[in-house]
């Protein structure tokens, strides 16, 4: 398990190593394409006179200006792609710095709608505990009406006891006051 990175470390040089090689023969397969152009245009020019090589020369030229041409015209081509490509890629950057601010944004407003609701929730909470004390103070004092109302009949019902007990004595009183003078 140690020796782990250092074999990757190994295999990374050897991948480096390998793509430098790759380059360099790459390279030196164009140097040798290139001789192999120029000796087979020395070999056909030899032998000729020179008029002919003049001609073969020239035939060669506009070949190879033929061939430049061609070859400007596609870097030409590839120089259009690549400044499309980069115009692109600065729009898709551009798009994706204003989706990451809205996404921000709304994640922002997310939080402020949640901090929002839960005040909304605690002030509702608040508002019930309050009505509950509300309600059961209404309650007592609904009791102690009735409880009051109840008394105060009780003592009504006494009054009137005591009036009916105060009027049958007075009504007594003047029997027995009557019925004492006339005898």
């Amino acid at each position: 398990a140690s020796e782990l990175p250092s074999l990757e470390s190994k295999q990374q040089e050897v991948q480096a190593s390998l793509s430098e090689a790759q380059a360099h023969a790459s390279q030196l397969e164009i140097e040798v394409q290139r001789d192999q152009t120029r000796c087979e245009a020395e070999k056909e020019l030899l032998g000729q006179s020179p008029e002919e090589q003049k001609m073969i020369l020239e035939a060669q030229g506009k070949k190879l200006r033929s061939r430049a041409e061609m070859l400007e015209a596609q870097i030409g081509q590839v120089q259009v792609e690549a400044e499309e490509r980069l115009t692109n890629n600065i729009r898709l950057k551009e798009e994706t710095d204003e989706l990451q601010a809205q996404t921000q944004d709304a994640h922002l407003q997310m939080q402020i709608a949640q901090e929002e609701r839960d005040n909304m929730r605690e002030a509702m909470e608040n508002l019930w505990h309050e009505k509950s004390l509300v309600d059961e103070e209404l309650n007592n004092q609904m009791q102690g009406y009735i409880y009051l109302t109840e008394r105060f009949t009780r003592q009504q019902d006494e009054v009137n006891e005591i009036e009916m007990l105060v009027e049958q004595r007075r009504q007594q009183v003047a029997a027995i006051q009557k019925n004492g003078f006339e005898m």
